[in-house]
């Protein structure tokens, strides 16, 4: 069991969980910083696709009501599905409890219930207490960003707020960033971030501000980053699993820009721990490069049960009860010395 008293020098470790959530439910919009019908319809057309690849979602045709449950492959491009580059335009739209799309003639729904996975910030920071979690990374989207900074302001003291980002008008975005960091003080930044050469002036202001940067995008794209931007400090989500690492020249990617470069690597223990391989990235980057998350309190209905204190510790300790060639100061780093680093708690 790891608590608030392993100590290196005077610095008390903390256990932090690099990567959790929370959301409100869809069905109190106002909750949530949607600024058009568009971006509604654009989000909850990310959740469809999300929910396809973490699970079954329930998919119908309107024509016969027959179930089909490939038909969210349509909604995005597969080998671009951790950015916003990938969407589909498939006619994607929400209305009456559901949400519609249309691909060659044929148009399918999905009852909106099934993506109300609302993330209760109350029994996040009650399942961190049971279990002994002392802080919390929030990762979120920007349809939620104001509704974050309001929960973290709630719990200042458990919970590490990140504004969601994406593309679009580059002075609005940078306005955004700001505004985020410097008025509603949220910590970080995540999502999948724009990358083109004319959002440049948007990563000097992230430089500026010195904020970490949780990433979702593809090696080469996050090499290029790195070279335009190397004094960025990036926590790769959901890390470098086995399908990302399954040739040399990928492996050789990856190492120069964790090793050289101020660059984490998130691991989903016990959630998703089949698709890494522990021991490589152990051996290969360290584990002052490493980077425990829960995905917690997101739990669909697709993954199993809704979130207990017994899921939540399987987790935590997962890497702990697994991997023996971890040591305690191993996991003291992994389990939360590093993200404690890098926010300088």
């Amino acid at each position: 069991m790891y608590n608030t008293l392993t100590m290196v020098g005077m610095v008390a470790r903390l256990i932090i969980d690099g990567h959790a959530h929370v959301r409100p439910s869809l069905k109190d919009l106002a909750e949530w910083d949607y600024s058009s019908v568009a971006e509604i319809n654009r989000e909850m057309q990310k959740r469809v696709y999300d929910s396809g690849v973490r699970g079954k979602p329930e998919i119908r045709r309107v024509n016969d009501d027959a179930i089909d449950n490939d038909a969210w492959k349509v909604l995005w491009d597969e080998k671009r599905w951790r950015s916003w580059e990938g969407i589909r335009d498939v006619d994607f739209r929400v209305k009456q409890g559901r949400c519609f799309w249309r691909k060659n003639g044929t148009e399918y729904y999905m009852d909106l219930a099934i993506l109300n996975n609302v993330c209760d910030p109350n029994l996040l920071v009650s399942l961190m207490d049971e279990i002994g979690v002392d802080k919390a990374v929030i990762q979120t989207t920007p349809a939620t960003n104001k509704y974050v900074a309001r929960v973290a302001n709630r719990y200042p003291t458990r919970l590490l707020g990140l504004c969601g980002v994406g593309g679009g008008n580059l002075e609005e975005k940078i306005e955004e960033l700001r505004m985020y960091v410097g008025q509603l003080e949220l910590k970080g930044v995540y999502g999948s971030p724009p990358f083109e050469d004319k959002y440049d002036p948007w990563w000097k202001e992230v430089s500026s501000l010195e904020v970490p940067v949780h990433i979702e995008g593809s090696l080469p794209a996050i090499k290029r980053l790195l070279e335009k931007s190397p004094s960025l400090t990036l926590i790769i989500v959901h890390g470098l699993q086995r399908r990302e690492l399954s040739d040399d020249s990928a492996r050789k990617m990856a190492v120069d820009i964790v090793k050289n470069y101020d660059v984490y690597l998130e691991i989903l223990a016990g959630l998703t721990t089949k698709d890494y391989d522990v021991r490589y990235l152990y051996e290969t980057f360290g584990p002052s490069k490493l980077v425990w998350g829960s995905e917690f309190v997101q739990v669909p209905k697709h993954y199993g049960p809704r979130p207990t204190a017994e899921i939540y510790a399987y987790r935590l300790h997962y890497l702990e009860k697994n991997y023996d060639f971890l040591t305690k100061n191993d996991l003291s780093l992994i389990l939360g010395g590093n993200v404690q680093r890098i926010y300088r708690i």
